[in-house]
Parts: C-alpha cells; structure tokens; sequence
C-alpha cells in the first residue's frame, strides 16, 4: 500500500512542478489534495453503504415473514453497522494518504506519526461504532424477548442494563 502511496504522490509532485510551486508548498498542496480524496473516498463508501446496500437488507427484510429481523432493523442495527465502512477506509488510506511525504521532516518521522495517530483514531470510532451496533442489537433483542409469553411475565430491564455495562466495558478495554 504504501509504495501505491509513493507513486500516487511522486505522480502529484511531477505534476505540481509544472505549476512552479517551490519544494514546501509543494509538499503540502500534494498531503492537501490525498487528504481531501481520502476523505471523498471515505464519504462515497459511506453512502454506498447506506444508500445501496442498507437499501438491498431493507428489502430482503421486509418480505420475510418473520418478525424478529423487523425488529432489528427497526432498532437500526444494520444502519449503525454501515458507520464501521467509512472508517475502514480511512484506517486502510492512512499509510497511503502520508506515505511519500516523509521527506518534509524525516529525522523527525512526523508523518509516521500522523498515520500512527490518524489509524488510532479511526480504530477508536470503530469500536465505538462497534459499541453502538451492540447497545441497538441487545435493545432488539429485549424487544423481541418482551413480546413473548415469558417477557410479559418476567421483566429482565436490569439485566439487559448490566449486559450492556458488561460489553461497554470490555470492548473500551481493548
């Protein structure tokens, strides 16, 4: 991936050098225009995501004659569960995105940093997307367990309560 990201910015730099901009200006220019595509990227996998295949599960949904997959898409599980794409992409580009710039500053290995940080940031929304698909299915699940015999007897809100306590706090310790 990262030689893919030095030949996409060598490519940039070779065509900069025709607009005359000097070496610093055209180092950033060149990080400015694969974050921005990072970035347009990530947005368009995010409403393929959304648009598309979310669009496609709907349906398959809606004609079965089961109730429990109503339930979950009602509780907006696989919508949460489309959040996890864009940042993949952006996990996965990082190195792409960064690589080749080095040479602005490479005693320092700032930009090893940068897609260091931009990585652990994006890991860090995975698993919060991760907690919030999780929180939307046990609610899916609780739903679905009231509506039957036993849920209308036997009420477990406390429980589901410290589940989701129990899964918070192990996935925030990963």
């Amino acid at each position: 991936m990262e030689n893919l990201g030095s030949t996409l910015a060598e490519a940039l730099r070779r065509g900069i050098k025709n607009w005359d901009i000097s070496g610093n200006w055209s180092d950033i220019l060149i990080h400015c225009i694969l974050c921005v595509g990072t970035l347009l990227f990530a947005w368009l996998v995010n409403e393929l995501a959304k648009k598309i295949i979310l669009q496609i599960i709907r349906g398959i949904i809606l004609r079965t004659r089961v109730k429990w997959d109503d339930v979950i898409l009602e509780h907006r599980v696989f919508t949460r569960l489309s959040h996890i794409a864009p940042a993949l992409v952006i996990y996965m580009l990082a190195p792409v995105t960064f690589s080749g710039l080095g040479d602005i500053h490479p005693e320092s290995g700032e930009w090893g940093g940068v897609i260091g940080f931009i990585q652990r940031l994006s890991v860090v929304y995975i698993i919060v997307a991760i907690l919030f698909v999780i929180d939307a299915f046990i609610n899916a699940l609780h739903t679905i367990y009231k509506d039957t015999e036993l849920g209308k007897r036997l009420y477990i809100r406390g429980y589901i309560q410290v589940l989701k306590i129990i899964v918070n706090l192990s996935l925030i310790h990963i």
